[in-house]
């Protein structure tokens, strides 16, 4: 198995992604973008969102490349980190 990804379709009325993770010798070979389009073509929502640590640059370049935009971020988590939270409108 070359990656996982989990996401749940009821996150206030969206699709929220809420784990990747692609093999280390995977990576940069379209896992994660083939993952995300297999969920985007499921998703009964056009609003697609995921998230990561704000500390996470690799993460944060994958989501900018897939299409995503940033939208907020989520503070106070036990990590003492922020959650970045990304947004994508898919097409109808």
């Amino acid at each position: 198995m070359a990656g996982v990804l989990a996401y749940r379709t009821d996150w206030f009325q969206c699709t929220l992604v809420s784990l990747v993770c692609v093999r280390e010798d995977s990576r940069r070979r379209g896992v994660a973008r083939a993952l995300f389009k297999a969920v985007e073509q499921m998703s009964p929502s056009p609003r697609l969102f995921s998230s990561t640590e704000e500390t996470n640059a690799v993460s944060i370049q994958m989501h900018t490349a897939l299409g995503f935009s940033p939208s907020g971020y989520i503070d106070n988590l036990p990590q003492g980190y922020r959650e970045l939270l990304f947004y994508k409108r898919l097409a109808p």
